[in-house]
């Protein structure tokens, strides 16, 4: 019963290790930010959110969350 579980959870969770790796390397590499921390962080989420319309949803939850960090980032700056 337990390698049944494993087996059905093995999909999602490469699909998981494999977006986190492509996010850092995409944030360190190509946007050369120091020490990306978010960029896996923020794939992994939009994975595991992502139920049948995976690609909208995952699209609709960057984008948020990109907002959000921005509109932070600009306030802490401001004060």
């Amino acid at each position: 019963m337990r390698l049944g579980a494993l087996r059905a959870a093995a999909m999602p969770i490469a699909q998981a290790a494999v977006a986190a790796t492509i996010a850092w390397v995409l944030a360190r590499h190509l946007i050369g930010h120091p020490r990306p921390f978010f960029a896996p962080i923020s794939s992994v989420v939009a994975l595991s959110l992502t139920g049948g319309r995976r690609w909208r949803r995952a699209v609709e939850l960057v984008a948020g969350v990109s907002i959000g960090i921005f509109v932070g980032d600009v306030l802490v700056h401001e004060i």
